[in-house]
């Protein structure tokens, strides 16, 4: 439903996977220099992804990773998204 970036990561949030059926999101992580997910440790699994989030657990994965980075978060998100 949206991609956020920094000068490392493509972060997105999608509504049709893990924890779909209950309403909830995933969120994916990609390094941008190595073009394939990256595992975060304290914020995704080993394979870069992590489902059955909540907004506000979006919210908070979005915070620890500008955190992180000591960057904002760009959205690039489509005009017509929820989020």
């Amino acid at each position: 439903i949206c991609t956020f970036e920094t000068s490392e990561y493509q972060i997105s949030v999608i509504d049709d996977g893990y924890g779909a059926s209950q309403d909830l999101y995933e969120i994916g992580i990609i390094s941008k220099s190595a073009g394939e997910f990256v595992s975060l440790p304290g914020i995704t699994e080993e394979d870069g992804i992590k489902g059955w989030l909540t907004l506000n657990d979006v919210d908070v994965i979005l915070t620890k990773i500008a955190s992180m980075t000591g960057e904002d978060i760009l959205s690039v998100c489509p005009p017509q998204s929820d989020y």
